[in-house]
């Protein structure tokens, strides 16, 4: 495409002024530059190439030949894209705002990361404990207090007692017409477990009448031991006195023979004939004493009688001063007391070991089983 001249200045739009463009071109440098002819107006020239080597200008002659401006073949031009497929302009974001940008969102990331995992850790928490976490009470619900069994069970024998010695007298009436041991066994507790010892130690309530004419049961309800229990006491026809103990087992009464008969490993008489004892449980009586020997200073063991439910039998017992059974022994017979009795005789359950010399009647307690002579 060539240059176009352009109008004179007097054909412009209000007579007063134009201009006119001369493209020069050629490997020779090129220059315009105003006449007198039109220096009222103004000329303008493009230099394209390299600059004049000489520092010097040359003028083209104002008559002289347009030279024809040819651009290179570029090959394959880069087709222009219209406005809707390039979207409108965007301002330029300057590098730190950029730098900014991504620290806030790498810190939001981070932050993100963090909270993700606490929440995670904290929902494993709370569903490994499950069901251990206490329930939230509503407002209308007190919190449930702990239930103890042994005190309800203690005060529902309390409120039931009349009738619980009714069975009770009935039992004893029913054991002592026994004659066989398959007729008693039936009405003890814990039948099975006490079958053996109780067909090698049976023997008929041997009396006629069965109970002295006239007489009246003395009977007793005790809740101190580990069991609630009845007692019942009186005097057999041939005015030989007895003691039975009934429990509770289930929804019946049945009758504690071993706690009757006062059966153990070993019994109080076995201990009077200076019998061989190794940590064997011995049901006996116990009360204080003042009887020492060389094999059990004073110094160093308290002492005890131990007798028979009868009373009849009789053996010696010490224990080290200090030891836990030393302890429950001193307690429970008051010992400490100025104010109770120091002598009272207290049925105890222990664990006796001796003779301290062969054929004594001397034993070592190793430990106190349990008051009472009921089994818990």
């Amino acid at each position: 495409m060539l240059p176009e001249r352009k109008r004179d200045l007097g054909e412009s739009e209000g007579g007063r002024g134009g201009f006119e463009v001369r493209v020069i071109g050629g490997s020779a440098p090129a220059a315009v530059e105003l006449t007198e002819q039109n220096r009222s107006g103004v000329e303008v020239g493009v230099v394209i190439g390299t600059s004049n080597p000489r520092g010097r200008r040359q003028l083209l002659p104002e008559d002289g030949p347009v030279l024809r401006l040819e651009v290179e073949d570029q090959g394959d031009q880069v087709k222009a894209r219209s406005m809707s497929e390039v979207g409108p302009a965007v301002p330029r974001e300057g590098s730190r705002k950029k730098k900014r940008d991504r620290l806030h969102q790498v810190t939001l990331w981070m932050a993100g990361g963090v909270c993700g995992i606490a929440i995670v850790a904290v929902g494993a928490l709370l569903a490994r404990r499950g069901d251990d976490s206490p329930k939230p009470q509503t407002a209308s619900q007190a919190p449930a207090a702990p239930v103890d069994t042994a005190t309800l069970e203690r005060d529902r024998f309390v409120s039931d007692s009349a009738q619980l010695l009714a069975e009770s007298e009935n039992l004893i009436r029913r054991f002592a017409a026994a004659k066989t041991p398959e007729e008693g066994l039936p009405l003890l507790r814990d039948a099975e477990r006490v079958k053996p010892a109780f067909l090698r130690q049976w023997k008929v309530w041997s009396a006629e009448p069965a109970f002295a004419d006239g007489q009246t049961f003395e009977w007793e309800v005790d809740t101190s031991g580990v069991r609630p229990m009845i007692v019942i006491s009186g005097v057999k026809g041939d005015f030989t006195p007895f003691r039975a103990t009934f429990v509770r087992q289930g929804d019946k009464m049945l009758l504690d023979w071993e706690a009757t008969a006062g059966v153990g490993d070993l019994s109080v008489s076995d201990l009077a004939e200076g019998k061989e004892a190794s940590d064997a449980v011995l049901r006996a009586v116990v009360s204080p004493a003042a009887f020492f020997t060389p094999d059990f200073p004073e110094a160093r063991y308290a002492s005890y009688r131990l007798s028979s439910g009868s009373g009849e039998e009789a053996a010696w017992a010490y224990v080290e001063n200090g030891s836990p059974a030393a302890k429950a022994l001193h307690l429970e017979l008051n010992e400490g007391s100025f104010l109770m009795q120091k002598n009272s005789k207290i049925f105890f359950t222990l664990k006796v070991k001796g003779p301290a010399r062969p054929g004594s009647n001397q034993y070592l307690i190793t430990e106190m089983l349990h008051k009472g002579w009921v089994s818990p």
